[in-house]
C-alpha cells in the first residue's frame, strides 16, 4: 500500500478511520481482502508470492498496514519482505514490544503503522530506523517520510478529515472518489 490516512481517537463516532490504496507491483499475485484459512482470526490482502500483507485487521484488536518507501534499485532480493512485518504482527506470532525490537534494517524499505489495543505505532527503517508513538489525531503515510508529508499524505488525510466532519458515515463516496483520484503531485 503506498498512501494511508487514519483518524486515530480522533472522532468520538469512530476510534478509528482509515483509508488507503495499494499501487505498487501491480502484476505481483494477490488476494484480494478476506478471512485467511491459515490464520483465521485475520482479515486482509493477501501477497501470494511472500505471504505477507499491506492492511490487515485482527480479532486480537490489531490493525497493521504498510507503505513502500521509494528509493532506487529497491526492493532488494536479499531483504525480507516487509509484508511480513504485517502478517507476523496480526497473526500473534509477534506483539508490539517483540515486533518494535526487531533489527528493522533486515526488510526492503518501508513506512509501517501498527494498532494493539490502546497503542499506535509509526515504524520505518528509512533513512534510518526510527518508532514512533501516535499520539490522538489524523495522521498519513505514503512512499516517503512521515514528515514533512508528502502532497498526496496531504490530501488524504484531508479528504478523512471532510468526510468525518460532514458526519455522513453512510456515504463512502467522497473517500473512494479522493482514491480513484489520479493526479500526480508536481515534481516539485
Amino acid at each position: 500500500m503506498c498512501l494511508l490516512a487514519l483518524a486515530w481517537r480522533a472522532d468520538k463516532r469512530w476510534p478509528l478511520a482509515l483509508i488507503g490504496n495499494r499501487d505498487e507491483l501491480h502484476a505481483r499475485p494477490t488476494a484480494t481482502a478476506d478471512r485467511w484459512a491459515d490464520a483465521p482470526q485475520v482479515i486482509g490482502g493477501r501477497d501470494l508470492e511472500h505471504g505477507g500483507t499491506w492492511m490487515g485487521v485482527s480479532e486480537r484488536r490489531r490493525l497493521a498496514a504498510v507503505t513502500n518507501f521509494r528509493r532506487p534499485h529497491e526492493p532488494a532480493v536479499a531483504r525480507a519482505s516487509r509484508g511480513l512485518l504485517t502478517r507476523r504482527f496480526l497473526t500473534g506470532e509477534l506483539g508490539l514490544e517483540a515486533l518494535q525490537a526487531l533489527d528493522l534494517n533486515d526488510f526492503n524499505p518501508f513506512n509501517l503503522i501498527v494498532i494493539e489495543n490502546d497503542a499506535a505505532v509509526f515504524m520505518t527503517n528509512r533513512p534510518d530506523a526510527r518508532r514512533l508513538a501516535l499520539p490522538p489525531g489524523l495522521h498519513g503515510l505514503s512512499n516517503g517520510p512521515i514528515e514533512p508529508p508528502w502532497p498526496k499524505t496531504i490530501r488524504a488525510i484531508a479528504a478523512l478529515s471532510a468526510w468525518l466532519d460532514a458526519g455522513i458515515a453512510a456515504d463512502l463516496e467522497p473517500l473512494f472518489a479522493f482514491l480513484a483520484d489520479e493526479r500526480p503531485a508536481p515534481d516539485a
